[in-house]
């Protein structure tokens, strides 16, 4: 019987923390008959910051972009692929995703974002005139220059709402469930001995 009483318990307290750890946005509407309906909405886009400096394109989501600064709609959960082309006589610079300089991450002028689960992704390219007629090497922006690029400080800036460091608190929350109910369990099992 207190077998069944903690795995009750225990199956309970795990609804509970499951539902803790994935919100959802919620509306209620009372109706006239006293009854409140609950309603969620996920949506289908987010939001985005782009901003250009210097002549070129970016094209994302099959939409070319040449505006200054603009914000656009992305669809949610997909990686999509930042293509970014300077205009004749310029090249490109630097890309900024989030803050991070993924300049070095890219593969033939395009970068290939993580999926977006929600607003605000802010992507910033700069693209410069030409200068002369030197090599890809001696300008140090060919693919040889863009491999070792990156940030500096060899970090990336943190992201706001990534999901990726909730998994080592859900796997430890679950680890520690499981050890209180073996640990419940051997105590029962123990008690039931003597008491017999």
């Amino acid at each position: 019987m207190r077998m069944k009483r903690l795995l009750a318990v225990m199956a309970g307290a795990l609804c509970f923390c499951s539902a803790l750890l994935f919100p959802v946005q919620t509306q209620a509407a009372e109706q006239s008959n006293g009854t409140v309906t609950i309603t969620t909405t996920v949506p289908e886009t987010h939001t985005a910051t782009l901003s250009i400096t210097g002549e070129g394109t970016v094209t994302v989501d099959g939409k070319t972009y040449t505006a200054q600064s603009q914000e656009l709609e992305i669809p949610r959960l997909e990686e999509l692929v930042w293509t970014f082309t300077p205009a004749d006589g310029y090249e490109l610079d630097a890309v900024l995703y989030n803050g991070t300089d993924v300049t070095g991450k890219l593969a033939d002028q395009s970068y290939k974002a993580d999926p977006v689960y929600e607003n605000g992704t802010e992507v910033s390219v700069t693209f410069t005139k030409e200068s002369g007629k030197e090599s890809d090497t001696e300008k140090g922006t060919g693919n040889s220059g863009q491999q070792s690029g990156g940030t500096s400080s060899g970090k990336d800036s943190p992201k706001t709402g990534d999901p990726s460091d909730i998994y080592p608190w859900m796997i430890t929350f679950f680890v520690s469930l499981s050890a209180a109910g073996g640990i419940g369990l051997i105590s029962v099992k123990k008690k039931k001995s003597e008491s017999d």
